[in-house]
């Protein structure tokens, strides 16, 4: 480590507070809610007694950040030109953009405050308690743990980015039925629908909607021999745990948001049908019905190491 002794504090979500309470390095998390003005003024007398010399602006989706980075006295508030809602002006450096994936550009952010990164891998710390919370929670459906097991991420924060569940149905009977794995079908509370409905189509399959939080669904992740899934933030998280992955892309482009690269991870991609991509109005995923079951579950034996051809 390039500063051992440096305080590191943390300006996040309640959903970023959640992924990162068991990581070593970081001293304090302090959470942003909403609203936002409100919440960072009662953080304002807390962030400025603690002298904050140096801020990253890694994520920028919330205006008032670097100005208030600006207010509790940091005499360096370091990102990425052009991503900063035109407060460009208060970023005492400011990186010209690049076309680099997500971990690149913030890793730049942090070699410009003369901390060399030794490495771009990603890393998740679990505490003891959620891993064997994962285990009883195998141990009660009944899942041996020479069973491997697989799992189907269907959802997505927009429907743009969602493989049909139809297809994760085919893919889930395929290597159920095919190679004898155990099917988990993972998503968020909201997504007990969807979850339901693709699991109660797969042969012994379980559904998990919302049951675990982001480290325990991290945990389970971890107990998996492959993951398949849209483009999401647990897909990052299985790529951080080690989880061999198959990541489905298409108006997305994984160049810039895809998982870490790795022997253990691919992505299927498709170039987007529509000129200009409709994202958030398009009401059919043209691009991704293009990519068919047949080819992931031929990349899904592969990864699992099965010899069984299609």
């Amino acid at each position: 480590m390039r500063y051992p002794s440096a305080y590191i504090g943390l300006l996040t979500t309640s959903i970023g507070a959640n992924i990162f309470q068991s990581n070593p390095y970081i001293n304090e998390i302090f959470i942003v809610e909403n609203p936002v003005l409100p919440s960072l003024f009662r953080l304002y007398k807390t962030l400025k007694k603690r002298v904050i010399d140096t801020a990253l602006i890694f994520h920028v989706s919330q205006r008032p950040i670097i100005p208030f980075c600006h207010w509790i006295g940091a005499r360096e508030i370091i990102g990425t030109k052009g991503l900063c809602k035109g407060l460009d002006d208060l970023l005492t450096k400011a990186l010209l953009p690049k076309k680099e994936h997500e971990i690149a550009r913030r890793l730049a952010i942090v070699a410009e405050a003369d901390a060399i990164p030794e490495s771009s891998a990603m890393e998740l710390f679990l505490s003891d308690e959620h891993e064997q919370k994962v285990e009883y929670f195998l141990k009660e459906h009944g899942i041996p743990s020479y069973l491997p097991v697989v799992g189907l991420h269907p959802g997505a924060k927009d429907l743009f980015k969602q493989w049909s569940p139809e297809n994760f149905v085919k893919i889930g009977k395929r290597l159920a039925e095919e190679q004898g794995c155990q099917i988990i079908v993972t998503g968020s509370h909201a997504e007990k629908s969807l979850v339901s409905k693709i699991a109660n189509a797969i042969p012994r399959a379980i559904s998990v909607y919302g049951q675990l939080n982001i480290q325990e669904l991290a945990a389970l992740q971890k107990r998996m021999k492959l993951l398949i899934t849209n483009d999401t933030g647990p897909m990052h998280l299985a790529s951080a745990v080690g989880t061999p992955l198959l990541a489905l892309f298409g108006p997305t482009d994984p160049f810039f948001c895809g998982p870490a690269p790795n022997t253990t991870t691919r992505v299927i991609t498709i170039a987007p049908t529509c000129t200009p991509c409709l994202k958030k109005q398009c009401r059919e995923p043209f691009c991704l019905l293009q990519i068919s079951p047949d080819k992931v579950f031929s990349h899904a034996l592969d990864l699992l190491g099965a010899t069984t051809a299609l």
